[in-house]
């Protein structure tokens, strides 16, 4: 990889899709450049919110690090607090627990509507 953009960013979160041993990232690149939605794209892989399976089975909840070792002159490059959130959440060992809490943090935080059950059977 010649940089580190938003294209290269959304295919890495891809990759992330079905990791279950990747635990850390780091990334040194003078040359990285994420802004919109090369961060959204790994957000969404760490979390996917479109529904409570997705976000149960279909989240990244191992990796615990994504380390941008780039700096500027401003300092080193900040993960949005979404994915510094997630990350946190991952690094707990019990992965069903993590899986419990973004499913909890994502669907019934904020304005919980009782919809997403009702085509629910129960197991």
């Amino acid at each position: 990889i010649d940089t580190m953009d938003d294209d290269e960013a959304s295919r890495l979160a891809r990759s992330l899709k079905n990791n279950r041993t990747l635990i850390e990232i780091v990334i040194y690149d003078d040359t990285m450049f994420l802004y919109g939605y090369g961060w959204r794209n790994i957000a969404s892989r760490l979390c996917n919110t479109r529904d409570i399976t997705a976000t149960y089975n279909d989240s990244n909840h191992t990796l615990a690090k994504f380390d941008t070792k780039r700096t500027t002159r401003r300092g080193s490059i900040r993960q949005p607090l979404k994915v510094r959130s997630y990350l946190a959440m991952n690094s707990l060992s019990n992965k069903k627990v993590v899986a419990e809490i973004k499913v909890v943090e994502s669907h019934f935080a904020r304005n919980f509507i009782l919809d997403q059950f009702k085509e629910m059977k129960p197991s």
